[in-house]
């Protein structure tokens, strides 16, 4: 998997959304033809602040109805980490979230086969 920061994904049938950054099955070679499609995406990451209304609904709506697994928001504001994970097919939501702050371990899909990268939340907020 790898890291992809600022790219976009392509979510049928129209939505290429950026996100701030994302982890993805595709090595960056390869989508220089094409963007990461949404089955290509384990996680996906951003960064919020003053953004952070439309990253919590009308972002988090789109990757959940794209079936992207895990959707993290740093959140800035409030000084935590939302982790909203497994989406409810045919709708635009998660069944889960977790909010981790300080010494709380986040775990990053890195892929399908239930491994992660575990980091302090505290480590991902400035």
């Amino acid at each position: 998997c790898h890291l992809a920061l600022q790219s976009p994904i392509r979510i049928p049938p129209t939505s290429e959304p950026e996100t701030d950054s994302s982890i993805i099955s595709v090595r960056p070679e390869d989508y220089a033809k094409q963007h990461p499609q949404a089955a290509d995406v384990f996680s996906v990451i951003e960064v919020a602040a003053s953004s952070l209304l439309y990253d919590r609904n009308a972002k988090l709506r789109v990757h959940a109805a794209a079936h992207i697994n895990q959707y993290v928001i740093i959140n800035l504001v409030d000084h935590q980490v939302e982790v909203y994970y497994s989406p409810v097919k045919g709708e635009s939501q998660f069944k889960a979230r977790a909010i981790r702050t300080g010494d709380e371990t986040v775990a990053l899909a890195l892929g399908l086969a239930r491994k992660y990268l575990k980091v302090r939340a505290k480590d991902l907020l400035p």
